[in-house]
């Protein structure tokens, strides 16, 4: 597409659907609402027994029934995060005004989504049984279960979508790089419409790695205070509608925010900056994102708590009281969901901390 000096002008594209599975919630309105109520996600984890470590809190999404939204796959035969990202997405869909609709072409529609741990509660599986010399007992669906593509491939089959489908396992970032991507495929003309997100399911494997970190906040959420503890850890999946902004203008469609663009670098400080009405604007230093973001704009700070306490000082001087530091991570660190999810969710109300 070009304007009438031939210059390309880069498709807009719009978020128009979110759907959610958390700690606070599922579902946008159910979500957004607890964390204006300053609801909080955290407990004591009971997936299992944190008797040997030196923390215990966790945010575990408790009593998640996916047989409430799924409709073609079995969930029994699905890991617990691609059961998360299969509801989140067709809740997504469903807020969308899209779900059920025959005129689309599923070629033309595609997934992308990010995961820091796949599927790790099908490895801890492996390694209890591994551990006790009963591998003989391993279910051969194992192998079709734990590798991490099985999220991004569950979610299609779940929904119908034969297009691009991207499965991107780059840690806390994931969620991030999922949108990037999936906004370049629409951007490019490879997709009309794109189901972009992350999921991960609570486990084992992932709590040990952050505790050994010493990344666990032992009583409350503590990546920012002065007395900083670290971050606690949870689970969830997120899952938005990404389409260009012209087609759905045409369908009518309620547009939540606008993807404006999006960078990255190989350090160990990233940042991005929503401004006004949901405009994603990716700086690179703090010191530029005081001289350039609005004066409502606030920062998604998008790293480990223990990474945090190299840089947030000299970020905070620079900022000089500007910004609002929020996210999802408010409460609980849901390591690539929170990502796709604090994009849209910027307007005249913001979360209240609870911890």
């Amino acid at each position: 597409m070009a304007d009438r000096d031939g210059e390309e002008i880069r498709p807009r594209i719009a978020v128009t659907g979110i759907g959610a599975v958390t700690p606070v919630g599922e579902g946008r309105q159910r979500m957004w609402q607890a964390l204006l109520a300053g609801e909080s996600g955290i407990g004591t984890v009971e997936s299992f027994d944190t008797g040997a470590y030196n923390v215990h809190l966790g945010g575990e999404v408790r009593g998640f029934d996916p047989a409430r939204h799924l409709r073609t796959l079995d969930p029994e035969h699905l890991g617990r995060a691609s059961q998360m990202a299969c509801a989140a997405a067709r809740m997504a869909l469903a807020d969308a005004g899209l779900e059920g609709e025959g005129s689309g072409d599923p070629a033309r529609r595609g997934v992308a989504m990010g995961t820091t741990s796949g599927e790790p509660r099908e490895v801890e599986r492996f390694n209890d049984s591994y551990v006790a010399e009963r591998l003989d007992q391993v279910d051969r669906r194992f192998i079709a279960l734990y590798p991490c593509h099985t999220i991004a491939a569950s979610v299609a089959a779940e929904v119908g979508f034969a297009g691009a489908n991207a499965m991107l396992p780059t840690a806390c970032a994931a969620g991030n790089y999922a949108v990037a991507h999936a906004c370049d495929l629409l951007r490019s003309g490879r997709a009309d419409v794109m189901l972009a997100g992350g999921a991960d399911s609570f486990s084992r494997i992932t709590y040990t790695g952050f505790a050994r970190l010493g990344a666990i906040a032992p009583e409350r959420c503590q990546p920012f205070d002065l007395e900083r503890k670290g971050m606690i850890p949870g689970e969830g999946a997120a899952v938005l509608v990404l389409e260009p902004l012209a087609a759905a203008r045409r369908r009518g469609a309620i547009v939540y925010a606008e993807v404006a663009g999006y960078a990255r670098q190989v350090r160990n400080f990233t940042q991005v900056v929503i401004r006004g009405a949901g405009h994603l604007c990716p700086f690179d230093q703090p010191r530029v994102i005081a001289d350039h973001a609005d004066r409502d704009g606030w920062i998604v700070a998008r790293r480990l708590a223990t990474c945090v306490e190299r840089v947030f000082e000299e970020t905070a001087k620079v900022l000089s009281g500007q910004f609002d530091i929020v996210g999802l991570g408010i409460d609980r660190h849901l390591v690539v969901v929170d990502p796709a999810l604090e994009l849209p969710f910027h307007g005249g109300r913001q979360p209240v901390r609870t911890g």
